[in-house]
């Protein structure tokens, strides 16, 4: 039995070692794969943070690369080069890695800049380019031996001609009719034909720059540098030529009856008849270089010399006959004149452009850094457009005459309050007069008036008042005099508000809430030793809107201590928020239990700056509140998380803050009157507008679905951005158009392809010209492999 219960004990006990020896091996093992899965997702995690940080280096790259952008946009308009700063915005705006500061950089460009609107009218040029005279057509060689016909508003090809070498001029008129020559040769021909209505050949070295028909298409009319010529016609054979007395330094100019040629030169301003034995015959008009001429009248010319415009009759014979309308600081190549020539335009080869009203520039700017080819003054509208040599074609307006802006009220304004979805304003002189502009009631500001007793001796002028509206425009609260004042806006009665509020303290303040049922009013001694808040409802005509509150909702909260500087409510709530001296800001309901204990554990404080804040804004949503502090910091709270999510800068004392309606925005400015926009995901200032804050306090806020209301020198301005923001959509496939150019003229012409094809998306036809135009260049380059889906997307 021992020897057997011993063989047993030992077998058991090998077994036992065994099950522990396997036991530490799985154990091994399975430590050993945990180990290596550790391994495995740490690398993994490892990775996925490096691919995460170099995504977040990248776009951080980008937006760099973005503001770089903006930034040189930003040098360009300091230097008045439009053109240039029109393109780096655009540029920033289609890389897409910083919206936010691209959209605001194209939004001030095109409200400063009278920028109305841009074409690109060619994506190569060939030969010459000329506007027809009321600018609605243009005859432009984008092809080596041709001639497009095209509609300025658009672009777009409307008609093409091959011609039978390459163009060296040509001139379209009104009708769509253009004529055009090169070496030894000449002709029309209409937007109805491929074949030419009129052609001439000559012999010999005359070499024409300008070309035109006259006589209702009975003649041609060319000029060379030193020599004019005229053409029959139907015969093709020369009739006259002359010789100018010096060389020519701009287009000549056909008088109304067709009768003479005058022609600018360095000799002076030259004429000649056209018909008759003395025909293209020129005697020196008016002596002293002449760069351009344009008519005034059946009666009158004005031409361009190196330092001013001046005008004559047409039948002058001497200096003394002419009057100077214009002294220039710079010389000039292109004039153009309305009928009266009260209005002006003068423009260098080089790009620069002067307007003139009255003799008074109106403004000059650097319209393209690539030169001009033509420009054209409407007469219809106070409007230039300008041709540059890259093909942008571009409709320029004096900034005051933008359509976007208009002023409202034309007094200036010292106190207001704005609705923020109607686009309502109710505003106070320093005078202590009320006014209130709400479009959807009646177009021109509506006034305000206080009983008469109390008009004249109870306010005190604006510092006296205090005024609130709720967000849909129908109500107002007017304190004046430490008297509250109620007015719903579609009547014409003002009415004493009739509510609980603390007796013997007169109203300092007042706060409306989103929609009008309840009002706070901030009540307080001479001294200022004692102050209460009240909420108030209110009465309008139809009495269900007063909300169902207890009556111990209405009874005033009393506060000790520091003073109360602002109240306002939080966006669709009846929240109130206070700011006091202290630095204290407090969040307060109307009260559903009245016990003193309760009112006074009411006014402790939610958060405490460590600066007083003097002026508060809340975005819509209520996520964010902006406070500007003594300290000369804007703070940006998070109401949600009670927190300050970061703060900036800002030089002088801030009269105005707002946020845009997405809440992504915040707008300050200053009492220097300008305005700064900064972006609330970063606080970084995405822009710097200088106006001026006029007469009154320098106000400004966002109103409706995005417009800016603001103080100027005028009064109140509203700036539509709807219209700004319709003009950049437009301006997509201009921009997408000039990008393609760019890396065209850069030899990248697959990413020139690839903005073709974008611009296809945006613009079928002028994606399809422009991707001809890139697959034309590609073509012209020896050894260049041709994709065959370019091929493909061009048949």
């Amino acid at each position: 039995f021992a020897v057997t219960f011993a063989v047993q004990w030992r077998s058991e006990r090998e077994l036992r070692a065994k099950a522990a020896a396997a036991a530490e091996v799985a154990r091994q093992k399975e430590q050993l794969a945990a180990e290596a899965e550790a391994r495995e997702r740490e690398a993994r995690e490892r990775a996925e943070r490096n691919e995460k940080a170099a995504i977040d280096a990248a776009e951080r790259a980008r937006e760099a690369l973005v503001r770089q952008m903006v930034q040189r946009g930003n040098l360009a308009w300091v230097s008045g080069d439009l053109g240039v700063a029109r393109d780096s915005y655009w540029e920033a705006y289609l890389d897409g890695a910083d919206k936010a500061a691209a959209v605001w950089a194209l939004r001030q460009y095109y409200l400063d800049s009278g920028d109305s609107g841009s074409v690109q009218l060619f994506h190569q040029a060939f030969g010459p380019t000329a506007l027809s005279p009321d600018g609605r057509l243009a005859a432009t060689c984008d092809a080596p031996h041709g001639v497009s016909l095209r509609a300025t508003d658009t672009g777009a090809a409307i008609h093409w001609v091959r011609t039978p070498d390459a163009v060296v001029a040509v001139s379209v008129s009104n009708d769509g009719r253009f004529a055009a020559c090169g070496d030894g040769w000449a002709g029309v021909w209409s937007k109805a034909s491929h074949a030419p209505l009129v052609e001439v050949q000559w012999a010999g070295d005359f070499e024409p720059s300008w070309i035109r028909e006259i006589d209702g298409g009975a003649a041609l009319l060319l000029a060379g540098e030193n020599t004019i010529a005229l053409f029959d016609a139907a015969e093709g054979k020369l009739r006259a030529r002359g010789v100018l007395h010096g060389p020519r330094l701009g287009e000549p100019l056909l008088t109304g009856d067709g009768a003479r040629l005058y022609v600018p030169t360095r000799a002076g301003v030259e004429v000649a008849p056209l018909y008759g034995d003395e025909a293209l015959r020129s005697s020196v008009w008016r002596p002293g270089a002449a760069r351009a001429l344009a008519p005034l009248d059946e009666d009158r010319v004005a031409a361009l010399l190196d330092d001013a415009v001046v005008a004559g009759p047409l039948d002058a014979q001497s200096a003394d006959a002419w009057t100077t309308l214009v002294q220039l600081s710079s010389r000039y190549d292109l004039l153009r004149a309305n009928d009266a020539g009260s209005q002006l335009v003068v423009a260098s080869r080089a790009g620069r452009v002067a307007a003139f009203d009255q003799g008074r520039e109106l403004f000059a700017w650097q319209a393209s850094s690539e030169g001009l080819l033509d420009i054209h003054l409407e007469k219809e509208a106070p409007a230039v457009v300008t041709l540059a040599a890259d093909g942008a074609l571009t409709r320029w307006v004096a900034p005051e005459h933008a359509q976007e802006r208009r002023t409202i009220f034309h007094r200036p304004v010292a106190r207001w309050a704005l609705s923020e979805k109607a686009a309502a304003v109710l505003m106070a002189t320093r005078q202590g007069e009320v006014f209130a502009y709400a479009p959807e009631i009646q177009p021109a500001p509506i006034a305000i008036d206080l009983p008469g007793l109390w008009r004249a001796f109870g306010a005190q002028g604006a510092d006296d008042i205090s005024l609130a509206i709720d967000e849909a425009g129908d109500t107002a609260l007017i304190a004046s005099g430490g008297r509250v004042w109620q007015r719903e806006l579609d009547r014409e009665r003002t009415r004493p508000l009739r509510a609980r509020s603390a007796r013997g303290l007169p109203t300092a303040a007042v706060a409306l809430a989103f929609d009008g049922r309840v009002g706070a009013l901030y009540q307080r001694s001479e001294a200022r030793d004692r102050q209460v808040i009240a909420f108030v409802p209110l009465e309008p005509p139809n009495a269900s809107r007063t909300p169902a509150l207890p009556r111990s909702a209405w009874r005033p909260t009393p506060f000790v201590g520091s003073t109360i500087r602002e109240i306002r409510f939080l966006p669709h709530t009846y929240t109130l928020v206070v700011t006091r001296s202290n630095g204290a800001i407090i969040i307060l309901d109307p009260p559903l239990n009245a016990s003193e204990e309760s009112l006074r554990d009411r006014t402790s404080p939610w958060m405490e700056l460590e600066s007083p804040a003097y002026r508060i804004a809340c975005s819509r949503d209520a996520e964010w509140l902006a406070a500007a502090c003594d300290d000369g910091f804007v703070r940006v709270l998070d109401v949600l998380n009670v927190r300050e999510m970061g703060r900036f800068a800002v030089r002088g004392r801030v009269d105005a803050l707002s946020f845009d309606p997405r809440g992504d925005v915040l707008l300050v400015r200053s009492d220097d009157g300008d305005i700064e926009l900064r972006d609330m995901q970063t606080l970084e200032r995405l822009l710097t507008w200088e106006f001026s804050a006029g007469g009154g306090s320098a106000l400004a806020a966002w109103i409706g679905a995005g417009d800016l209301a603001l103080t100027e020198s005028r009064g109140v301005e509203l700036i539509e951005f709807d219209t700004i923001d319709e003009r950049i959509r437009r301006g997509e496939s201009f921009a997408l158009a000039r990008e393609c150019l760019r890396r065209a003229d850069e030899g990248d012409l697959e990413g020139a392809w690839h903005s073709a094809a974008l611009l296809r998306i945006v613009d079928t036809d002028a994606g399809a010209e422009a991707q001809r135009a890139v697959l034309d260049r590609a073509l012209r380059r020896r050894g260049r492999h041709i994709p065959d889906e370019w091929l493909d997307s061009t048949e």
